[in-house]
C-alpha cells in the first residue's frame, strides 16, 4: 500500500512539473548495497527530461553530498532543495 502511495505521489509530482521548476535540486539516495532501489535512477532520469536537476546516489555518499549542498549555498545557490531516500538512504536523508 505504501509503494502504491509512494509511487502515486511521485506520479502526481511528474505531471505537474514543468520548465517553471527547473531551479530544483533533487537528491535521491538508494538503499542498503542500492539493489532493491534501482528505481530511484529511473526517477532522477524522469526529473532531468522535466528539467529537473536530479542525481541518485548511493546512501554512503551522504557526507559527501552535504557537503556539496553546504558548499553551494555558502556560494550563493537557491535552488530548491528536495531529498529523497529509499530504506537506509532515507534515513541517512
Amino acid at each position: 500500500m505504501k509503494a502504491i502511495l509512494a509511487r502515486a505521489l511521485l506520479a502526481i509530482a511528474l505531471v505537474s512539473c514543468n520548465d517553471a521548476y527547473a531551479q530544483t535540486r533533487v537528491y535521491l539516495l538508494r538503499g542498503w548495497f542500492g539493489v532493491f532501489s534501482t528505481g530511484m535512477d529511473t526517477v532522477a532520469e524522469e526529473l532531468q527530461t522535466k528539467g529537473i536537476k536530479a542525481e541518485a546516489i548511493g546512501h554512503l555518499e551522504w557526507r559527501s553530498t552535504a557537503s556539496k549542498i553546504v558548499d553551494a549555498r555558502a556560494a550563493g545557490e537557491k535552488d530548491r532543495l528536495v531529498l529523497i531516500g529509499h530504506s537506509q538512504g532515507a534515513n541517512n536523508v
